[in-house]
């Protein structure tokens, strides 16, 4: 396999594990659902396979918005946790739909992969970052 890509998805088994340790199971579920989507799109890209992985990241976006947003009612002082999440969440987007945009980024020809390979450290990051607040 010679995808960057494939290899960078399996950092979100970090995800899986810590959010399992602080008893997030959904969380840990859902990041396992990623983890075996994106694995299986790096490795057979196709429209099927591209759904597959766009749903999977779909619902780990969903409750992650759902996990931050209840932490943020409950006011716990962690708030440069907080800060980290909101501009790790607003660096994915900037990568992937400003780079789709202008084919920039996560689309350019020569250097996509690695971009991509990036944006998965960087949502891998702020991820974690919401399970630990």
């Amino acid at each position: 396999m010679n995808n960057c890509c494939f290899y960078s998805s399996l950092i979100f088994i970090n995800n899986i594990i810590l959010a399992y340790k602080y008893k997030y199971y959904i969380y840990s579920i859902l990041f396992t659902f990623l983890v075996i989507t994106s694995l299986i799109y790096h490795s057979y890209s196709n429209i099927y396979t591209n759904i597959l992985d766009k749903i999977s990241i779909i619902l780990v976006v969903l409750y992650g918005a759902y996990q931050f947003y209840n932490k943020c009612k409950l006011n716990n002082n962690k708030l440069l946790y907080k800060i980290l999440v909101i501009i790790t969440f607003l660096s994915t987007i900037y990568f992937y739909f400003y780079g789709y945009t202008c084919n920039k980024y996560c689309f350019d020809i020569t250097k996509g992969n690695l971009y991509h390979s990036l944006l998965h450290i960087i949502s891998s990051i702020g991820h974690n970052l919401n399970v630990l607040i």
